[in-house]
């Protein structure tokens, strides 16, 4: 790959030596007209490059100049190609909820996955209860790569905002055997805010990273948050409603992703560098490599020789 990159570099320089610089209606140094013709670069060098019609150097071979360098992009690509092996990939999942439910400081509708899960104050008007919590609990199947980011899809469905124009809803951890007391006083793994916009929407909420860790450790087991309404309301049964996702009945989702954002790269087909794998949170370099004996060019003495080529071509051209 290395001397197949040198070769890249020599080659696509003389490619663009060999093209044809395009010019109009400009003099040369003799007087004669060269109207509109293409000549390679090489040949306006012969000529002592065109001039116009003011005794100017054209910029005809500042265009050639710059095919060059075009060239030597193209080839640099082709050498970032080759050391640049894998940028990280990413899938997704979702995952249904097993149970899910709401709780009052009393009652609970108990744990199915087609169960509402209202949160907020249901009174004077509607049910003349109070505060209502809620629950969602997730079969994590195992998982062969990190979690990198994760989210909570919940059908808004019905909202009763009549204390104030919006519903602060936060999702939270969960004990092994929770109450009413638990669901949405836990560590914080994600908030929404909710407006009668949002009225009939399925809205993602989504969830940080001792979420992400509590889901990457619940693997092969349970996922369970609670939640409740965290903004300013006026509980109680004789209250004006501040209540989201009325009349639901149906289960809602986890949507997980999973994978890695790390750069991985590897020195070029056929260079042995020696010395041991490094590796870091964002990139891993190897395997470089552990038999120095008959060690080949490495990548730096490629590039270091084709900046001398384009070194060299750069003074011929002046």
């Amino acid at each position: 790959m290395g001397a197949a990159a040198v070769a890249c570099l020599v080659v696509g320089r003389m490619r663009a030596l060999r093209r044809p610089a395009r010019y109009v209606g400009a003099p040369d140094r003799r007087g004669h007209l060269w109207g509109g013709r293409d000549e390679p670069w090489w040949v306006l060098r012969r000529w002592g490059g065109v001039r116009d019609g003011c005794g100017r150097a054209s910029r005809v071979r500042a265009l050639a100049v710059a095919e060059v360098w075009r060239a030597w992009a193209r080839c640099a690509a082709v050498l970032v190609a080759g050391v640049v092996c894998q940028a990280g990939h990413a899938s997704t999942m979702i995952v249904t909820a097993a149970g899910q439910g709401w709780m009052t400081s009393g009652f609970s509708n108990g744990n199915n996955p087609s169960n509402s899960y209202l949160a907020g104050n249901c009174g004077a008007g509607d049910c003349y209860t109070g505060e209502f919590r809620n629950f969602f609990q997730f079969a994590i199947p195992k998982l062969d790569e990190p979690v990198i980011s994760a989210s909570l899809v919940l059908d808004t469905s019905y909202l009763a905002l009549d204390q104030a124009s919006y519903a602060q809803y936060q999702v939270t951890s969960l004990p092994d055997i929770f109450g009413f007391d638990d669901l949405g006083t836990g560590t914080v793994y994600g908030s929404q805010t909710y407006t009668a916009s949002n009225q009939n929407m399925g809205e993602s909420i989504a969830l940080d990273s001792a979420a992400l860790a509590a889901i990457q450790a619940a693997a092969g087991g349970v996922f369970q948050l609670g939640g409740r309404v965290s903004s300013p309301v006026n509980f109680g049964g004789d209250q004006a409603d501040e209540l989201v996702f009325g009349r639901t009945d149906a289960p809602q989702e986890l949507e997980i992703v999973t994978g890695s954002d790390t750069l991985t790269v590897a020195p070029l087909s056929g260079t042995n560098l020696g010395g041991p794998n490094l590796s870091g949170p964002n990139l891993t370099l190897g395997p470089l490599g552990d038999d120095p004996a008959t060690p080949e060019p490495a990548p730096v003495l490629l590039v270091g020789s084709a900046l001398l080529l384009a070194a060299a071509a750069l003074r011929r051209t002046e």
